[in-house]
């Protein structure tokens, strides 16, 4: 059992580090815990200036379509949702990206593997 657990954490290492998009783990509050490579350089930010930042308005303006996607996602009714925003590279240049989020509950996730 430890053996496979160990190959699919490999797996979704070499994952994360070679997607061909943008992909950063965060905590509840928004606090990078990991980011690849590819996130780094959609916003042009090096790995150590990300460093201990957090996913807030000065990286991302919402687009003009709403959603309340958002709010329900933070009152745990919605697990995923996907929406277009703009995003704020270093140099203040503007870029679209599509913002994926869902949430998974690390307490439970860890419980199963025991």
């Amino acid at each position: 059992m430890e053996r496979a657990v160990h190959e699919s954490e490999a797996r979704f290492r070499r994952t994360f580090e070679n997607a061909a998009v943008g992909m950063i783990l965060t905590d509840v509050a928004g606090r990078f815990l990991e980011y690849n490579r590819r996130f780094c350089e959609f916003l042009d930010y090096s790995a150590e200036a990300l460093a201990g930042r957090c996913f807030s308005s000065s990286w991302i303006r919402r687009s003009r379509v709403t959603s309340r996607a958002p709010a329900t996602r933070r009152a745990g009714e919605t697990p995923a949702f996907t929406r277009d925003a703009r995003y704020f590279q270093k140099d203040g240049a503007v870029v679209w990206g599509n913002l994926t989020l869902s949430s998974f509950n690390a307490t439970r996730t860890a419980r199963r593997r025991t």
